[in-house]
C-alpha cells in the first residue's frame, strides 16, 4: 500500500509538535515539584508535614522526570500526552485526600477553592498540543473525580472529617463549576482540532505547489517555474540583455549511429545533466536542449551584472569536464557560441503544453558561433559582444574578424587562451 508523502510528512511534523509540547509540559511539572519540595522543606522546619504529603511531592517530582523522559525520540508516543494529563488530575484529587484527612479539613470548603485555578492550568497545558485527545483524557477523569468526590464526601460525612454547613458550598456551586471546567476544555479542544485541520489544508496546499513547482522544475527553469506556480499559470515576456550560450556535440551523428536507442538516452541524459549542474553552478538558466544541443541563457531570467563572465567561466568548465569525464563510456568533444545581445524570454504553447524559450538575433549569432568553431579550429568562440561588457579580466585570444555563415558583415570573435 502506497503513503502519500504529503500525509506522512505532516504526520511527522505534528508529531514532531506534540514532543515539544510535552517537552514543555514536563519541564513544568519539573518546576512545580521543584517548587512544592522548596515548600515542604520550609513547611517542615516550621510545623512537621504529614509524611504521606512529603510523599506526594516526591512522587510528582518523579511523574515529570517521567514525562521528560518519554519525550526521547525513540520512545515518544502521542499516546503518552492523555496518560500524564490523567496521571495530573489523579496526583490531585490523591493530594486532595491526604490533605483531608491529614488536616481534618471540610471537604466542601477545601474543593471548592484551590481545584478550580489547577484544573485551569492542567487544561491550559493539554491544550498546547494539536490533537484534543490529551484534553478530553483530563476532562473525564475531572469530570469522574469530582462528581465522585461531591456524591460520596460533600453528601456524606467522613468519620473523623467535619463538614462544613456554609450554605455557599451547595449543589448548585458543585454543577457550575464542573460545568465551567468542562465547557473551557471543550472550546480549547475545539480551537485545537481546528487548528490541526487548518495547518493540514495548509501544509497539504503548500507541499502541492512545492510538487507543482518541483514538477515544472524539470521542464522549466526553476525561476521561471515559480513564477509559473505564483502567477497561476501566467508568465509575461521579459526583455532585456542577456549572454546567451549554444552548445553543441561534435559529431553527434557518427556517434548515434549503430547505437541502441536506450543506450543514447542514457549517454545523453548523464551529459546534459553534468552540463546543467555547471551551468546552474555559474548562475545561468538552461532554457532547453534540443537534439544533443543545449541553449542557456545569462542575465535572464535573472539579473546578472557579470552575466558575460559567468557565461565564458561556464564555457570553460564544460569544456574541461569532457576532457576529465565519460558518458556512458563514451567521450564527448563540444563545440560551444557565446553572444551577447538583446533578447525575449517568456513560456510559449499551446493550452496543453508549455516551454521556456528565448528569441532575438543574438540566439542566432550564437548558433553559427558554435558552427564557426569547426572552421576555425576552436572549442568556444565568444562574440565581441561578449567581450565588451565583461566585468573581470579574462584571458580571451583575439582570433580578428570573422565571416559567420548566413550573416551579413564580419564579427570580431575571440576564444579562450588554452
Amino acid at each position: 500500500m502506497q503513503v502519500d508523502p504529503t500525509l506522512a510528512l505532516t504526520s511527522r511534523l505534528f508529531l514532531e509538535a506534540e514532543r515539544t509540547a510535552q517537552r514543555f509540559a514536563a519541564g513544568l511539572r519539573l518546576f512545580v515539584g521543584a517548587m512544592l519540595l522548596f515548600i515542604a522543606s520550609r513547611a517542615q522546619a516550621d510545623a512537621p508535614m504529614s509524611g504521606w504529603l512529603v510523599l506526594m511531592v516526591l512522587l510528582y517530582f518523579a511523574i515529570g522526570i517521567a514525562s521528560l523522559a518519554v519525550t526521547h525520540p525513540r520512545i515518544f508516543a502521542t499516546a503518552w500526552a492523555p496518560f500524564f494529563v490523567v496521571i495530573d488530575v489523579l496526583w490531585y484529587y490523591s493530594t486532595l485526600l491526604v490533605e483531608l484527612f491529614a488536616y481534618e479539613t471540610p471537604p466542601n470548603e477545601f474543593a471548592t477553592m484551590p481545584v478550580f485555578t489547577v484544573l485551569f492550568v492542567l487544561i491550559a497545558l493539554a491544550g498546547m498540543r494539536y490533537t484534543p485527545w490529551a484534553l478530553l483524557a483530563g476532562l473525564a477523569t475531572f469530570a469522574v473525580l469530582d462528581t465522585t468526590f461531591y456524591l460520596t464526601v460533600m453528601r456524606g460525612a467522613w468519620p473523623g472529617v467535619p463538614l462544613s454547613d456554609d450554605p455557599r458550598f451547595g449543589f448548585g456551586d458543585n454543577v457550575f463549576r464542573i460545568a465551567a471546567v468542562a465547557a473551557t476544555g471543550l472550546v480549547v479542544g475545539l480551537t485545537s482540532l481546528r487548528a490541526r485541520r487548518t495547518l493540514v489544508r495548509v501544509f497539504a496546499t503548500s507541499a502541492e505547489r512545492d510538487t507543482v513547482k518541483t514538477l515544472f522544475g524539470r521542464y522549466l527553469p526553476e525561476a521561471v517555474a515559480a513564477e509559473l506556480v505564483e502567477g497561476a499559470g501566467n508568465v509575461p515576456p521579459r526583455s532585456g540583455i542577456a549572454t546567451v550560450l549554444m552548445l553543441d556535440i561534435q559529431g553527434f551523428t557518427r556517434l548515434s549511429e549503430g547505437r541502441e536507442p536506450a543506450s543514447l538516452v542514457t549517454m545523453m541524459n548523464a551529459f546534459f545533466q553534468r552540463v546543467e549542474e555547471i551551468i546552474y553552478s555559474h548562475g545561468g538558466t538552461v532554457a532547453h536542449f534540443q537534439g544533443d544541443g543545449v541553449l542557456a541563457t545569462f542575465n535572464l531570467p535573472i539579473p546578472q551584472p557579470d552575466h558575460a563572465d559567468r557565461a565564458i567561466a561556464a564555457a570553460v568548465a564544460i569544456e574541461r569536464m569532457t576532457h576529465a569525464e565519460s558518458f556512458a563510456g563514451t567521450r564527448l568533444n563540444v563545440r560551444i557560441g557565446i553572444a551577447t545581445g538583446s533578447v525575449t524570454a517568456g513560456v510559449v504553447g499551446g493550452a496543453e503544453r508549455l516551454t521556456y524559450t528565448v528569441y532575438g538575433d543574438v540566439v542566432n549569432v550564437a548558433a553559427r558561433l558554435e558552427q564557426a568553431n569547426k572552421r576555425l579550429g576552436t572549442r568556444v568562440l565568444v562574440a565581441e559582444t561578449t567581450a565588451a561588457v565583461l566585468e573581470g579580466p579574462a584571458s580571451l585570444r583575439d582570433l580578428g574578424e570573422q565571416q559567420l555563415a548566413g550573416r551579413a558583415g564580419r564579427l570580431r570573435l575571440l576564444t579562450p587562451a588554452g
